[in-house]
């Protein structure tokens, strides 16, 4: 799988992504596994090697946590969609420093603890459309 180069996922009725599903795909560059209902997951560490990843939504898939700070080497991701889930804490500022993010989506987080920042964070993105 390490040629795949669009990983659409969406829709179906995957109940888990094993942790390690990113570990082979080197290559994908898009990748959209929205509105799967499967219990708390988290990003995983292995997102780190899709460095050609431009296309990332993860939309109403349970995803709880922090953004992963594996997120730092997806320098080819425009956009980032992670709307419905269950993200909590800071945004971190390293998020700024994905030089090619042109959209992200982070609404309508449904844990009771909600994502915390003040939202002038967004003014370091330069490329934000």
């Amino acid at each position: 799988m390490a040629s795949l180069r669009r990983l659409v996922l969406t829709g179906n009725a995957f109940t888990t992504v094993p942790y390690d599903f990113f570990h082979e795909l080197t290559s994908p560059m898009i990748s959209k596994m929205d509105n799967l209902r499967m219990g708390l997951w988290l990003i995983p560490n292995a997102i780190a090697d899709c460095t050609r990843l431009q296309i990332f939504s993860a939309s109403n898939i349970s995803l709880t946590g922090a953004l992963h700070v594996a997120l730092t080497n997806l320098k080819s991701l425009t956009m980032l969609w992670l709307s419905y889930n269950y993200l909590r804490g800071n945004l971190p500022a390293w998020l700024a420093e994905l030089s090619s993010l042109e959209i992200i989506g982070l609404d309508n987080h449904m844990s009771n603890v909600k994502l915390l920042e003040k939202i002038d964070i967004f003014a370091l993105f330069k490329t934000l459309k």
